[in-house]
Order: structure tokens, then sequence, then C-alpha cells
């Protein structure tokens, strides 16, 4: 935790903050109804009513325009105190924006798809605004350059609500971000072949309830290329279900120089680190008869990796690729039990490789051992 000083007097709670700060403030250990704080930095370049391309949403009321479409050089502004119940769709659209204090809403939107997407743009922004209730992926920049995610608070309970999914994307910056959702908190994908590069995320609180991952690269990588990714300075509060720290490839793409540097973990009750390649559910060669159907009412979710006979493995090994040039430096892991780490090979060509690892603590012990990490290794010859 922040380690704030408070006091408390019957029910009242009482601190000081001297910075902007995005806080969870949990009561009895009760993790099922905290009270979340988010404590912005001063507005610098609000829009006025009325200013040309700017859609403002002025405070005080609920707003339903259903679907925004952002052309080029338009802005959404949600003032403080204003809710707008809406999805955003921004396609081949240059400088736009999504800002302000209030809040996003995607309580009875009628188009129950992710809230707000950004397909082929570039300069995209979203500051400031709480995005609340997505039962899907609440922001996906894909096939975009130039996008920037700062101050923006993402809280979700339900489905696949991945907080930001950035797939295909080049030049990416999210900073001094708070999601609590179900599923992945950011999430780096590719599809259609289009290569990733430049993403860096720093500076973040993450809470993963089930399932999921809190700082992922994957599952699918259908690209040539994931490089130059780095997630700094964050904090974790907890990953309920799924891992910490992830790559997972069930591709054919190489994953390269991924950086995870300087990170809190306060509950991590699956897994630390996960380094996997592999064939899954979500694979371009999956068989078709493990595909997830989840509109199917008799479907059983049976977990994403699957494991081919040895004697189909062969089969499968073109669609595989590698991940490599992996560090981990300063991570402390404040909790007092070991998260195991898995580093999961698929055979000797297409598996994990050059993965440094500085500075582990774990309930304030240095890990100098993969007996020590609960580090399980699986490198086939």
């Amino acid at each position: 935790g922040r380690q704030i000083a408070h006091r408390v007097e019957g029910q009242t709670v009482t601190f000081t903050l001297d910075a902007p700060a995005n806080l969870s403030i949990e009561f009895d250990d009760d993790i099922a109804r905290p009270l979340f704080l988010f404590a912005n930095p001063m507005e610098t370049d609000a829009p006025a009513p009325g200013d040309a391309g700017v859609h403002y949403f002025a405070a005080g009321e609920i707003h339903t325009p259903g679907l925004i479409e952002l052309e080029s050089n338009e802005t959404v502004y949600i003032e403080g105190g204003a809710i707008v119940r809406a999805n955003v769709r921004a396609d081949d659209a240059t400088n736009v924006r999504i800002m302000g204090r209030g809040l996003l809403d995607a309580t009875d939107v009628p188009d129950p798809g992710h809230l707000a997407d950004f397909n082929r743009c570039e300069n995209v922004t979203v500051e400031g605004i709480i995005a609340f209730n997505s039962g899907l992926w609440n922001f996906m920049p894909r096939w975009s350059r130039n996008v920037h995610f700062d101050n923006v608070k993402i809280v979700a309970w339900y489905g696949a609500s991945d907080g930001i999914d950035v797939v295909s994307c080049r030049d990416v910056l999210i900073e001094n971000c708070f999601v609590r959702n179900n599923d992945d908190c950011v999430a780096i994908k590719a599809h259609e072949g289009e290569d990733v590069a430049g993403v860096l995320v720093e500076r973040c609180v993450f809470w993963n309830g089930m399932p999921g991952n809190a700082m992922e690269v994957g599952f699918d990588l259908q690209a040539g290329s994931i490089r130059d990714v780095t997630f700094r300075d964050c904090d974790v509060i907890r990953v309920e279900a799924g891992g910490v720290l992830t790559v997972h490839n069930g591709d054919a793409a190489i994953v390269e120089d991924i950086h995870f540097e300087d990170i809190r973990v306060e509950d991590a009750r699956e897994t630390l680190i996960d380094l996997t390649v592999g064939l899954s559910v979500w694979s371009l060669d999956c068989p078709d008869e493990r595909r997830p159907r989840f509109e199917d009412p008799d479907y059983v979710w049976a977990g994403s990796w699957l494991l081919p006979a040895e004697d189909a493995m062969a089969g499968y090994a073109a669609g595989r690729g590698q991940i490599r040039n992996i560090t981990f430096r300063d991570i402390d892991v404040l909790g007092d039990q070991v998260p195991p780490s898995l580093f999961l090979s698929y055979d000797a060509d297409h598996g994990v490789s050059d993965v440094t690892i500085e500075n582990l603590r774990i309930a304030d012990e240095p890990i100098t051992s993969i007996e020590a990490g609960g580090f399980l290794l699986r490198n086939p010859d």
C-alpha cells in the first residue's frame, strides 16, 4: 500500500494527500466493497461549451447520446459531475480526444460492445475520465499511432472487461491510470499481421479480478514482431486469478525486448511471472472444435492452453513463436506467500530464452535461486 498516515475516529477516517492519487480504501479487509478515491490534478485545457468540434456534456446531468462517432479534430468532453451513457468510436481519424473529470458509463448503452474503440487512428488522447461498468473491453486502440492514456480510471466487475487493450499499435503511452476490472488490466495484442512497438505503461495502479492478468502481452499475437514494451513504476493491489507479469505467445510472433521494472505487488494469488509459448484456444491454428463458444449455453471453459499429444506437437510447431530478451528488475512482492512463476517453452525452437531477473524480493527476502522463487521451467531439448 501507499502507507499514508491516517487517523480513525469512530466511523471517520482522516488523512491528507499532498499530490494527486488514485486510491482503493478497504475497511476490515473487505475487498468486495472498496472505496475508490480519485484525487485528480487540476484541469489545464478544458474546452468551453460551443467550441468547434467538441461534444460537450455538462455537469449535473445523465446524458444518453448512444453511439458517439468521432471525426478528425473532435473531442468528447465530460465535465466533472456529468454521466455519459454511450459508446465512442473513431475510424480513420486524426487528433481525437476523450477528456474531462466525469463518467463514461456503459450502463444500458444500446451497443454492449467495447466502451471505446479507435481504429486506424493517429494522435489519440484519453485523459481524466472515469470509465464505468463495461462488460466487455473498455478501451481498444487498434492499428493506431501516437496514443496517450493519462489519469484514466476504469472500474468494472463483469465479463471480459479488459481495461486497455493495445492492438497492433505503435508509440503508445499509458500513465497515471487506475484499473479495477475483470480479465486483463492492460494487454498488448497484435491482429492481422500488424506489428507492435514502442509501448510504455508507467505509474499505474492495477486490480485484476477473475480471470486475466495485470500486465499482459498476449494471447493473440498474430504478427511478426512485438517489441519494445515497458511496464514501469506500477502498483498491483491484487490479482485474484491469473498472472501479474505475463507474456502469453499463442501464435508465431517474435516477442522481444519486454521490460517489467519497479513493480510493487500486494496480493498475487495465482502466478507472479508467466512466460509461455504454446498452442491456445485463441491461436490462429487452434482446432475448430476447441475454439471458445461463449454463445453456447452448454459450453464449459476448459482453460486457454491446449496440450497436443506428443505425436501432434510437430504439426503445430510452424504456428509457434518465441519469447526472448525479457527483463524483470526491482520487483517487490509484499505478501508472505511465494506465488509460482512459469517459464514454459513449446519445443527446442519455439520457446523462452534470455530472461533477466534482477532484484526480485518476496516478503522482503531477495530471491536468488530457482527453488526460492518457485520457478517452474519447461525447456524441451
